[in-house]
């Protein structure tokens, strides 16, 4: 059953899409953008080691014993 002319909904566009259609530029470097952002050099490299206070045993529930 068809609905009434008044009652149709205007198709949306996908969420993410440009107004002038698909995206057609290659992706960003998610990595380097990732690398960049996601944990401090400091602390993967160890660098601040002796600044840091030990981590719990057991994860946040050591945090609360």
């Amino acid at each position: 059953m068809s609905q009434p002319e008044e009652q149709r909904h205007e198709r949306m566009p996908a969420l993410g899409q440009p107004p002038e259609g698909t995206d057609t530029l290659p992706e960003p470097d998610f990595a380097n953008e990732h690398d960049r952002t996601a944990v401090d050099r400091d602390i993967i490299t160890g660098a601040d080691e002796d600044e840091r206070e030990p981590e719990s045993p057991r994860g946040w529930s050591g945090m609360q014993r």
